[in-house]
């Protein structure tokens, strides 16, 4: 059973493991067990925070967020998301999505082509990203 699809932007290589031989491997080394579980914590977190942005912010703020959490260095730039993918991340509809980069565009904030998103004034979004 999965609880999620990935989908790999460029190759990958992977190797799938069985749960009971996962729960065995965390049985006999007890250090991997605990990174697992810093791990199970830390995304119990981020989706605590996700929840409290979707009752907080309307999508214009949360698809600014999370263009900034994409541009990591902080100096603006090309980001690469599709619609969909922004869309799944910020809770909102790709249609959502697309009416909110719409505004971002209209402060400056974002320019936008087709498959392609660049932070044109990281200022402006961190702003629009605070309301």
């Amino acid at each position: 059973r999965r609880s999620a699809t990935l989908t790999a932007r460029t190759d990958v290589d992977a190797l799938a493991v069985a749960a009971g031989d996962f729960r065995r491997f965390l049985r006999s080394v007890p250090g991997a067990a605990l990174v697992v579980l810093d791990g199970v914590i830390e995304r119990l977190e981020v989706a605590d925070a996700q929840r409290r942005e979707l009752a907080a912010l309307d999508v214009v703020a949360r698809v600014a967020r999370r263009l900034l959490e994409l541009d990591g260095r902080g100096g603006g730039g090309p980001v690469a998301i599709t619609h969909d993918e922004l869309a799944a991340w910020t809770g909102a509809s790709r249609e959502a999505v697309t009416k909110a980069l719409a505004v971002l565009r209209s402060l400056g904030a974002v320019r936008t082509q087709r498959g392609s998103i660049e932070i044109a004034q990281v200022d402006v979004l961190r702003r629009r990203a605070a309301t």
